[in-house]
């Protein structure tokens, strides 16, 4: 009598049965996916992203990515995201691949390439990136005049352009800061930025930086000065310092703490002392613990003859470049200059006094 075949076990969730119903479930989630379309879940990925849901928004970005994944504004957002999540190279690959699809409509892509790209190529973005969005407010202009769409996908405004200007600007005092014409080209640039929008404090404060590196301080001064008492009421009555004013039309935001600290730096060359010091109180009652705001307090009263309170600042700087990492050299050995030239804190009864001999650096 011949051997009776076995029958061949089958591990469980295997076997066509199972491979029926896994093909099920692909359909299924295919056909929940066909539900939604790419702006759909645009329209989701943007409410995460209002509430600092990133990991969320990532997941909803991948799910549109898989309906399409060549669709410019869904590109651009999937690498905001991913910068948000500290994705950076990631980013920059979807911001590259967004530009090869669509390299003529969509300024977005351009303005964070230009954030992350290093000197003349972050220029070349912004370059190109206000190329389009000076197109597309003059479509929206266009369109309101005819009362019809403007056919853009996000609309501009004049803000947007003159801030775009800004950041162009900014690389020409920094990055670029040694590119032949490049304070003529910074000067060119803020000069359309304050043409858009005459009365913007970020512009106002890079034109001041122009006329510094000019030589012109008074109008540096009147610059900076209007600047700064565009948003200064408003930190102040934010940190309660002052009762907030009425309000007259949109309240000016309170730039952020980077360019705060430039502001002051500019107040005290063009020895706008008082405004310095108010800038700096407040920039202390945000952030501490940065060197650089520590070293600019003992430096205004260095210039005011404020001996006392320079030193004490400036131990202040010392201490912190111990506690953390800097990589100023110019700022640190300007802090041990001016210590030294302090010298240590006078006896109990002794005073600084003003030291009318001392030499101003």
């Amino acid at each position: 009598m011949g051997k009776r075949n076995k029958a061949k076990a089958t591990k469980p969730g295997t076997g066509a049965a199972a491979s029926k119903k896994k093909a099920g479930n692909s359909s299924t989630r295919a056909a929940e996916s066909s539900k939604y379309t790419v702006e759909d879940l645009l329209v989701k990925i943007d409410d995460l992203i209002e509430r600092f849901e990133f990991e969320a928004a990532q997941k909803f970005c991948e799910r549109a990515l898989q309906i399409n994944a060549d669709h410019p504004q869904l590109l651009e957002t999937t690498a905001a995201v991913l910068l948000e999540l500290g994705n950076p190279d990631q980013a920059h690959e979807v911001l590259c691949r967004a530009v090869e699809i669509s390299p003529d409509s969509g300024h977005v892509k351009y303005m964070y390439l230009g954030q992350m790209c290093p000197g003349q190529e972050a220029a070349q973005h912004y370059v190109k990136g206000l190329a389009i969005m000076e197109h597309t407010l003059q479509s929206q202009a266009s369109a309101v005049a005819a009362a019809a769409p403007s056919g853009s996908s996000s609309n501009v405004s004049a803000e947007d352009i003159c801030s775009g200007y800004c950041s162009l600007a900014e690389l020409y005092l920094t990055d670029l800061c040694f590119e032949e014409n490049a304070a003529a080209l910074c000067t060119q640039y803020v000069t359309k930025a304050l043409e858009l929008c005459p009365e913007n404090p970020e512009a106002m404060q890079l034109m001041a930086s122009c006329r510094i590196s000019e030589g012109n301080n008074e109008g540096a001064k009147q610059l900076i000065v209007k600047s700064v008492d565009a948003w200064l009421p408003s930190e102040e009555a934010a940190a309660g310092a002052q009762p907030a004013a009425a309000s007259q039309g949109d309240e000016i935001p309170i730039p952020p703490y980077p360019a705060r600290v430039a502001a002051a730096k500019i107040l005290i060359e063009v020895s706008e002392h008082e405004r310095a010091f108010a800038v700096l109180e407040g920039l202390l009652d945000d952030d501490d613990e940065v060197i650089q705001v520590w070293y600019l307090f003992g430096w205004a009263h260095y210039h005011c003859k404020e001996l006392a309170d320079a030193r004490t600042y400036l131990i202040k700087a010392k201490e912190l470049t111990v506690k953390h990492v800097c990589d100023d050299m110019e700022m640190i050995a300007h802090i041990d200059e001016l210590l030294t030239e302090l010298g240590p804190e006078p006896d109990d009864g002794e005073d600084d006094g003003d030291e009318e001999g001392m030499e101003m650096g």
